[in-house]
């Protein structure tokens, strides 16, 4: 069994961002999602008229589309625009029921599901992204002490190099618009078995970006080998990992 190596700032680092992206989500979507509760619970709810309708082009392409509003929230006329765009056209002249806050009669959302439950889209894309970040630095944590013991308790032996590749690999992003190219090395190492005598040939974890310049074929990785196990072993390559 080969036990593979992960660097612990780069993982750390990646819960970090995956946890604060999904903090600032949750923190969005929990701030609207309770105003909208509160003016839905407490607020006024009224009928208006679609008095204009902005049109907009979305990051997708798509149209979007902004009503402006005209309602009366306890005898007071008011004219604002929506907070909220949507893909759903609206049309001028169209009666929609509103909630309003008596106390801040310009401030209002439309009686619809998009407008009442918005901000949830934030919490639903938000609480993943908290969990999967907590998830990655327990697991970061865990991956560091296993190899902080593996260095304890395993016989360590030197393996060298015996062939390095370049590995290509190409991504489509933005619908296939755009192509990413992402290089790693893939390092194959043998070394003698402790326990067995044995040559051991086995290729360790792919390092980011292309090392061939810093690296060559004949150097050495320090190999940690199971004394109770010949088939258990770690090949160490922390230092190729930023």
């Amino acid at each position: 069994m080969y036990l593979s190596a992960h660097s612990p700032l780069g993982k750390k680092i990646t819960a970090l961002a995956f946890a604060v992206l999904g903090g600032i989500f949750v923190v969005i979507g929990g701030i609207g999602s309770l105003r909208t509760y509160e003016l839905v619970s407490h607020g006024l709810r009224t009928t208006g008229a679609v008095t204009e309708v902005i049109r907009s082009t979305g990051d997708d392409g798509s149209d979007r589309y902004t009503p402006v509003i005209t309602y009366t929230c306890w005898a007071q006329e008011i004219t604002e625009e929506s907070s909220i765009s949507s893909s759903v056209p609206y049309v001028v002249g169209q009666e929609v029921f509103v909630y309003c806050d008596p106390s801040n009669p310009e401030r209002f959302i439309v009686d619809s599901f998009i407008e009442k439950y918005f901000w949830w889209f934030f919490l639903v894309i938000g609480i993943p992204f908290v969990f999967v970040g907590i998830g990655l630095f327990v697991y970061s944590i865990q991956r560091t002490r296993v190899r902080m013991r593996l260095k304890r308790e395993w016989y360590p032996v030197e393996a060298a190099i015996t062939f390095l590749r370049v590995v290509t690999e190409r991504s489509s992003l933005n619908g296939g618009r755009t192509t990413r190219e992402t290089e790693e090395t893939e390092i194959t190492v043998s070394f003698i078995h402790p326990l067995s005598g044995e040559v051991i040939e086995t290729k360790t974890d792919r390092v980011p970006g292309d090392i061939t310049s810093s690296v060559k074929i004949g150097d050495t990785l320090t190999a940690y080998t199971d004394p109770h196990d010949k088939t258990r072993f770690w090949v160490n390559v922390e230092r190729f990992l930023v």
